[in-house]
């Protein structure tokens, strides 16, 4: 079980990393076009 736990929390995170990612590089391009 405390597997289980551990690569949920790691998927978390890399889900969570992908998103904050993607919306850098949206604000990036949006200020680029500016």
């Amino acid at each position: 079980m405390k597997e289980v736990s551990r690569t949920e929390k790691v998927l978390e995170n890399k889900i969570e990393q992908y998103y904050t990612d993607c919306r850098t590089k949206e604000g990036t391009k949006n200020e680029s076009e500016s």
